[in-house]
């Protein structure tokens, strides 16, 4: 979430390709593709729906 939320997408593809959820969320309930709408970054919400992401939390 962390590398998602500083918009560094070499550590998040890094993150993922080692099995790091794409679906947690913070204490907001905001998800990692939550963050890259806001931001706007297509390549990296692509990276995330890659892996499954997913918009909701999942609770």
């Amino acid at each position: 979430m962390k590398a998602v939320e500083c918009q560094a997408e070499e550590f998040a593809t890094i993150l993922l390709e080692h099995g790091a959820n794409p679906n947690v969320t913070n204490v907001s309930s905001s998800t990692a593709l939550n963050y890259t709408a806001f931001c706007q970054n297509i390549s990296l919400a692509a990276e995330l729906l890659s892996y499954d992401a997913n918009n909701r939390s999942q609770e």
